[in-house]
Parts: C-alpha cells; sequence; structure tokens
C-alpha cells in the first residue's frame, strides 16, 4: 500500500516546479539563439550593411508629387 502524506507531496510538488522551470529556461534559450543574427564588416571599408524592412507605412516626411 502506497501512503501519500505531507513530506512526500512536498517532494512530488518540487520535483514537478524544477522540471517545469528547467524547461522553461531551455525554452527561453532556444529563442534567444533564434532571434540572434550575426553580422559581418565587409573588409575594405570596415562598415556593416543594415536592411530594414520598415514598419508598413510610408514616410510622413515625405512628399510626393503628381
Amino acid at each position: 500500500m502506497f501512503v501519500i502524506n505531507r513530506k512526500r507531496i512536498q517532494i512530488m510538488l518540487s520535483a514537478i516546479l524544477v522540471s517545469v522551470l528547467v524547461f522553461g529556461i531551455q525554452i527561453s534559450l532556444k529563442e534567444k539563439e533564434e532571434l540572434t543574427v550575426e553580422t559581418t564588416s565587409t573588409p575594405t571599408s570596415n562598415k556593416t550593411i543594415v536592411i530594414d524592412a520598415g514598419h508598413g507605412t510610408p514616410d510622413e516626411g515625405v512628399s510626393l508629387l503628381h
């Protein structure tokens, strides 16, 4: 017969909590790796080229003449 007392409940809950925390940390580290983008400089000018996709709206300072 398996008797569940207070000490065993605390041990089981602690093990579950540690498992969930470790899993969450692993997932967050994996997401950080996916978000990291390496950049390189061109060897002659030491400048970095960055391509900005924009925000989906035209610049407010631009005037279009038709």
